[in-house]
């Protein structure tokens, strides 16, 4: 499913290409799963999974300080994706063009990278967010946005800048708004 998915898309996938790929006969595929959607569910899912476990892997890895924590994360995410192409299209082009059933899939990947922020913002910029009456949830749902455009952008160029480039500008992009809220 991640090769094709990844590849050809959704739309471009049948069940046919699924069993011929995986030398699976259909019968067995509909053992497994009810339809391609619930496929492209589980491939997806599969993905978003891997996304979060490299994420924390990343951050407990680092010192418990705003700009490690950041720069760990927004390293991890941008890693994530470079290092296999297709994901960017499984997590994040894909569901938004399948059905609004499927954004549910792309919200997902961005509200766990949120929440992941929320948590950077209120330990280490709670005072500051509550002096100015502002939302670490909303700050940090335009940041995960923010990044995920950069990953989308950043995927249809073939990934031709250094991760480094990307974490930088985002992470300053992260850090200013953060630490200014």
């Amino acid at each position: 499913g991640v090769e094709l998915f990844g590849t050809q898309g959704y739309s471009a996938t049948t069940v046919r290409h699924v069993c011929t790929e995986a030398g699976l006969t259909e019968r067995y595929f509909y053992e497994s799963f009810e339809n391609r959607e619930e496929l492209f569910v589980a491939v997806a899912s599969e993905c978003v999974t891997g996304l979060v476990d490299a994420i924390v892997r990343a951050r407990a890895h680092v010192d418990d300080t705003p700009d490690e924590q950041i720069r760990a994360m927004l390293t991890a995410y941008f890693e994530w994706f470079k290092a296999d192409a297709r994901r960017a299209r499984i997590q994040l082009f894909e569901p938004l063009l399948i059905s609004p059933r499927f954004h549910e899939l792309y919200r997902d990947v961005v509200s766990l990278f949120v929440a992941m922020i929320a948590d950077i913002a209120t330990r280490f910029f709670a005072e500051a967010i509550a002096i100015r009456g502002l939302d670490a949830t909303l700050l940090a749902t335009g940041l995960a946005g923010a990044a995920t455009e950069l990953v989308k952008e950043w995927a249809v160029s073939g990934y031709a800048r250094p991760v480094d480039d990307l974490v930088r500008n985002a992470g300053f992009l992260f850090t200013s708004t953060i630490d200014v809220a």
